[in-house]
């Protein structure tokens, strides 16, 4: 174990290591990137706009100025969280493990062995990429989902950092090159629009878009009536965007480690679904979606949690290709 000193100059190392470009994974603690609170709190800002609009909608009457200073109060609060956040969160890699502490009243030590690492998936959301900035999403052996991740590091590190965590893993030298790939398929834009229109979800959402618009026309007193309604359809385009973003511009390559898919419009992601861990490929072919002769392939990742209660335990399907 390292003493006092060692561990002073660890932290010291970790204080500069945000700004610095990442030059190897030895070197002691390092911090996430100074503008990271900004990011996580974007996403809960969202939120908090979605919720404030559909009151806006529902809620004609302004009760005055003090709603507002609580809007504030709450985007202060999310802003403050973030940064003690960052400020608590440290990372290493130490004898072919990942470490992550993070916490400030219950302190959580996790650690990652490197030859565990299944994959590792670089993520950008929108604000992300704005600030030049990207997340590392690990997966692990015989987890579900996302086992840890680093949000946020400077894109260019994370590429880096992705790289030299998976040639650890893979028991190579890791500053060796990441393995060749070969493109498979790419998906069309347009198709992929259509395919949502004509999915059942599409045509619900469309018709709940018309309905809408229809009474608020027609009967703009009643629109405060349609309360929930509003948060409804909200999420009913959101979950329609959402797919739409994870299919945006889908490139799909094979490489020695796995498939590699690239995709997204303002989130962005890289992942590798390594070839040991399909258990199972499906092609599903909607009704609309017949008369074109288009499918959706999936597959049945090892590991990944349950969102569907009526599929079966213990199984999630992965859309490789959306249409």
């Amino acid at each position: 174990m390292a003493g006092p000193a060692g561990e002073q100059a660890g932290e010291q190392a970790g204080e500069r290591s945000d700004g610095q470009p990442i030059a190897g994974l030895a070197g002691g603690w390092r911090r996430l990137h100074p503008l990271s609170p900004l990011v996580r709190a974007g996403r809960h800002l969202v939120v908090l706009a979605t919720l404030l609009l559909s009151g806006a909608v529902t809620h004609q009457q302004d009760s005055g100025g003090q709603g507002r200073y609580w809007d504030l109060a709450v985007v202060a609060v999310v802003v403050v969280i973030g940064v003690i956040s960052w400020l608590v969160t440290r990372w290493q890699v130490d004898n072919g493990t990942l470490r992550i502490e993070t916490g400030l009243l219950r302190r959580s030590s996790q650690r990652y062995p490197l030859s565990q690492i299944q994959a590792i998936d670089l993520v950008e959301s929108g604000l992300a990429r704005v600030l030049g900035l990207a997340e590392l999403h690990l997966r692990m052996a015989a987890s579900g989902g996302s086992a840890g991740r680093l949000a946020c590091l400077r894109k260019a590190d994370a590429e880096i950092l992705r790289a030299r965590l998976l040639a650890l893993a893979h028991g190579v030298a890791e500053d060796s090159p990441p393995p060749p790939e070969q493109l498979l398929v790419a998906l069309s834009t347009r198709r992929l629009a259509t395919s949502i229109l004509l999915s059942g979800q599409g045509v619900v959402t469309i018709g709940a878009t018309v309905v809408f618009a229809a009474v608020a026309v027609a009967i703009p007193a009643a629109i405060g009536a349609l309360g929930g309604a509003v948060g409804l359809l909200i999420g009913m385009l959101t979950a329609a965007w959402r797919r739409f973003n994870s299919g945006f511009e889908l490139t799909v390559s094979v490489a020695a480690d796995g498939l590699h898919l690239r995709s997204g419009a303002i989130q962005t992601a890289t992942e590798t679904i390594p070839f040991g861990r399909v258990q199972a490929v499906q092609l599903v072919e909607p009704l609309l979606w017949r008369p074109l002769r288009w499918c959706r392939l999936e597959v049945e990742v090892a590991g990944r949690r349950v969102r569907n209660e009526n599929r079966p335990e213990g199984r999630q399907l992965r859309a490789v290709l959306p249409v």
